[in-house]
């Protein structure tokens, strides 16, 4: 047998001597040795392989970790609750687990978007109150929830596997919660007093997750709907 390049020798030939040339000038290394150092070569090459492999899925978890998380609050930001309620859809779709998803926003934070002319210590006063807040709903809700920051003004917490009707008492004990810290720190409620809108999902089979978002930012601006909406 034989290819463009001239002869190919069979180096497993007993009989092949490495080091040798062949008739079509080629020389001829032997690709084994009695000691099987290639083998071990071979097996040390593909164990970095893995080892750059699991390095790699590690890097581009803890890149996805970084996308989904607000820097200020250490919450999942926009893209974090996305993937929460996309979750939270497949389980509707899979299993019947109707949840919630529950909108808050501060006005009062507008100083932290950017041209609101405040002052650094206004700023410094506000960022600091953003993570005491996220602290705060954080802490109120169930394991299973998840509290993110959407914009400068406003979280939402998703409720998992919770009756529309149970998404009342939820919201009741965040505003108690938000009114005992205002009276313990003796500083102007007005400053927690947030605008509420929540989002019951019972059934929702072509829903997507960022236009559940946006429906619910949508409803902060609007004076005129309802605390809670059902879908």
């Amino acid at each position: 047998m034989s290819n463009d390049e001239g002869p190919v020798v069979d180096l497993r030939d007993p009989e092949a001597e490495s080091g040798t040339e062949s008739p079509g000038g080629e020389v001829l290394v032997a690709m084994t040795d009695d000691d099987g150092a290639l083998g071990g070569r071979l097996s040390r090459l593909e164990r970095r392989v893995r080892d750059l492999e699991s390095e790699n899925a590690h890097l581009r978890l803890q890149l996805h970790v970084l996308a989904a998380t607000d820097s200020l609050t250490g919450l999942a930001n926009r893209t974090g609750l996305a993937d929460t309620v996309d979750m939270a859809l497949h389980r509707l779709a899979r299993m019947g687990e109707t949840f919630a998803v529950v909108f808050f926003r501060f006005p009062q934070l507008s100083v932290l978007s950017d041209g609101s002319g405040a002052d650094s210590g206004e700023v410094a006063v506000m960022t600091e109150a953003v993570r005491d807040l996220g602290a705060l709903l954080a802490a109120g809700l169930r394991n299973v929830d998840r509290v993110g920051r959407i914009d400068d003004m406003t979280f939402a917490a998703v409720l998992s596997n919770i009756p529309s009707e149970h998404v009342t008492t939820v919201i009741g004990r965040t505003i108690s919660s938000l009114e005992a810290l205002t009276d313990a720190a003796g500083v102007d409620g007005s400053v927690l007093a947030p605008v509420i809108r929540a989002i019951g999902v019972t059934d929702a089979p072509d829903l997507m997750a960022e236009d559940l978002l946006t429906m619910g930012t949508d409803l902060l601006d609007d004076p005129g709907a309802g605390q809670i909406s059902a879908i």
